[in-house]
C-alpha cells in the first residue's frame, strides 16, 4: 500500500472531520451521544491557527489514518509541565484495513519531527 503523509489544509477539513468522527464512534460508541468533541468543533482555530499540527495519511486519495497535537491545558494537575512549551498528542485513528504496516509509528514519527520544528519541549499522550 502506497501511503503519503500530509498536513491538513483547510480544504481537507470536512473530509477530515468525517473520517476522524467515524472512526471515533467506531472506537468509542458511547462518546457518539456527547456531540462532536470541542478540538474538532474548533478545527481551524485549534490545528490551523492555534499551535496545533493535524496530520493525515492518504493511500489512493483516500485518508487511511491521522494524528494530530494541540497545546497542552494543564487540565491533569499532577502533570506539571509549567514553563515548557507542552502539547497532547491526540486523534490517532488508523483504519483496520491499513493496520500492521508501521503507519502509526510514521504518523508519530512525523508529528514529533513537526513539535521539535516548532519548538515544542514535551508531548503528552
Amino acid at each position: 500500500m502506497s501511503v503519503s503523509i500530509e498536513a491538513v489544509q483547510a480544504a481537507d477539513i470536512p473530509q477530515v472531520l468525517s473520517f476522524a468522527l467515524q472512526a471515533r464512534d467506531e472506537l468509542f460508541p458511547m462518546l457518539s451521544a456527547t456531540g462532536v468533541p470541542h478540538d474538532l468543533a474548533q478545527f481551524e482555530a485549534i490545528y490551523l491557527e492555534g499551535g496545533g499540527r493535524f496530520l493525515i495519511a492518504r493511500a489512493g486519495g483516500w485518508i487511511v489514518a491521522a494524528v494530530a497535537y494541540r497545546p497542552y491545558d494543564g487540565r491533569f494537575p499532577q502533570l506539571n509541565y509549567q514553563g515548557r512549551k507542552t502539547v497532547e498528542v491526540v486523534r490517532l485513528y488508523v483504519l483496520p484495513a491499513a493496520r500492521r504496516l508501521g503507519l502509526a509509528g510514521r504518523l508519530y514519527r512525523s508529528l514529533e519531527a513537526l513539535a521539535r520544528a516548532d519548538g515544542v519541549e514535551m508531548m503528552y499522550l
